[in-house]
């Protein structure tokens, strides 16, 4: 014999699933926009985070070629000239160097290839470190009397600007001593 259900009884026991089945729906809807929701946040930050290194990448281009731009003008005006420039010290430089000796492989018996005429600045960016280099018409050079934000380096040719955060004022003292433009920090 079948069991039959008070009409009370079947619509207590209908509803009841009902109820379910709407929590139940309204759990995948949720779901789902919690889903969508994070794949946008995830492209929104990558897009941004791009963006933001292609922005350090563009201000450390302008301030290298302000700063060798500044070097020329210093040389072509002759020796005892100087110049003082105050610039915003571009996000996330790694390093400055400026007239160095390459690191290339150097042919039997011969010489470093001087860059005396290279300002190399070193950015981090999302691919990894970057550099940028600005050629200057004389050759550049740093003083061997260098101020603290500049490393030890034997050959004083590394500024190491403590991979600033923020970008920073910054005075830089450019100086023709007739065979050299020195550059250093002011």
């Amino acid at each position: 014999a079948q069991a039959q259900f008070a009409p009370r009884q079947m619509r207590r026991h209908f509803s009841g699933s009902r109820n379910a089945q709407v929590a139940l729906e309204m759990l995948l809807i949720l779901g789902f926009i919690l889903m969508l929701s994070a794949v946008l946040f995830l492209i929104m930050f990558r897009t941004t985070s791009s963006k933001a290194a292609d922005v350090s990448l563009t201000n450390a281009e302008q301030f290298a070629r302000k700063l060798a731009e500044s070097a020329d003008q210093v040389y072509i005006a002759g020796p005892n000239s100087t110049a003082t420039l105050e610039v915003f010290m571009p996000q996330r430089i790694k390093r400055i160097s400026i007239g160095g000796v390459s690191i290339g492989a150097v042919p039997a018996g011969g010489t470093p290839v001087s860059t005396k005429h290279e300002i190399v600045l070193t950015v981090d960016t999302l691919s990894g470190p970057t550099d940028i280099v600005a050629m200057t018409v004389g050759n550049v050079t740093m003083p061997s009397a260098v101020p603290p934000l500049v490393s030890t380096d034997p050959d004083f040719s590394l500024y190491n600007m403590n991979n600033y955060l923020n970008p920073i004022v910054q005075r830089i003292n450019i100086t023709n001593n007739g065979s050299d433009v020195i550059i250093m920090h002011g």
